[in-house]
């Protein structure tokens, strides 16, 4: 999990937005409140869809509110590697952010930091079986 994070907030500009985007390389960014909560993500989609807006309909520069994703898959920070993979298959994602109970962003797994720690698991082990069977029993144990 990534904890430094580039977050935005609802009332930035999605210009801004972008710019800061492409500034530092990365494909979206989570959208917090004045507390760190998540309410959104911004992807690199959303504001693309933002400028053919503003060019199609003759509108002023929109706010990240109002073309970032609300319905966001997230995660406790307890949730096993297996289960974040399956998100990332299950629901094409190239980020998951991780949230505590009260919905405060905690960081964010990335497809990249998922297989990192798989690979560091199988590189750890003596052998392949002993890294599935760790692997197993990661996923059957409850979160600490």
């Amino acid at each position: 999990m990534t904890t430094r994070l580039r977050t935005v907030k609802g009332r930035d500009r999605v210009f801004d937005s972008t710019k800061m985007l492409l500034k530092y390389g990365i494909s979206g960014a989570p959208v917090v409140d004045d507390h760190y909560r998540l309410i959104g993500m911004l992807s690199e989609k959303d504001c693309i869809q933002a400028f053919v807006n503003a060019i199609h309909h003759g509108l002023p520069p929109s706010f990240v509110e109002d073309v970032m994703s609300k319905d966001v898959v997230s995660v406790g920070p307890g949730t096993g590697i297996l289960q974040v993979a399956h998100l990332f298959l299950r629901k094409r994602l190239r980020r998951i952010p991780v949230v505590d109970a009260d919905g405060v962003l905690l960081g964010q797994v990335s497809r990249r930091d998922l297989l990192k720690r798989a690979v560091s698991i199988f590189e750890g082990a003596k052998t392949r079986e002993a890294a599935l069977l760790y692997l197993s029993a990661l996923e059957r144990s409850p979160p600490v």
